[in-house]
């Protein structure tokens, strides 16, 4: 695939099954055995089955949710692409009840893409600035 074929297919994964919550065609977007190495480190959930349990959480705890792209960069077979989201917390989230609280999350991963599929994710959202804007953060000490 082009570099241009691999920054769609990531455009079309984040406005559509991320944005949307539109997880009918996740095997078009993602390998069988995908690899993500997220945020959680090496215990981060990996595959398919995983990104559309991250999807639908995100979607439980925030249904309006409101994507927008703000960089898609790519080179050869690796694509980043850097997104905002706004949203309102209505909904359980990592074991934090509904607090009805906006909230604009910031976000940047970069994807391998394989055989015109994701192969691999880095990255996430910036989790400790979405805790702290539901009032959730740990501090030290």
């Amino acid at each position: 695939m082009t570099v241009e074929e691999n920054k769609a297919l990531i455009r079309g994964f984040v406005e559509n099954a991320f944005a949307k919550g539109d997880l009918a065609h996740l095997d078009d977007y993602f390998a069988p055995e995908s690899l993500n190495r997220g945020q959680g480190g090496p215990a981060t959930p990996s595959g398919r089955d995983a990104f559309a349990q991250t999807v639908r959480s995100v979607h439980t705890a925030f249904p309006d949710i409101r994507v927008s792209i703000e960089d898609v960069i790519g080179e050869g077979d690796r694509v980043v692409i850097r997104l905002g989201w706004d949203a309102t917390h209505t909904g359980p989230f990592m074991g934090i009840p509904p607090t009805g609280k906006r909230v604009h999350v910031q976000a940047m991963n970069i994807y391998r893409v394989e055989n015109g599929r994701i192969a691999e994710r880095w990255g996430g959202p910036d989790l400790l600035g979405l805790l702290k804007q539901l009032g959730a953060e740990t501090r030290p000490g």
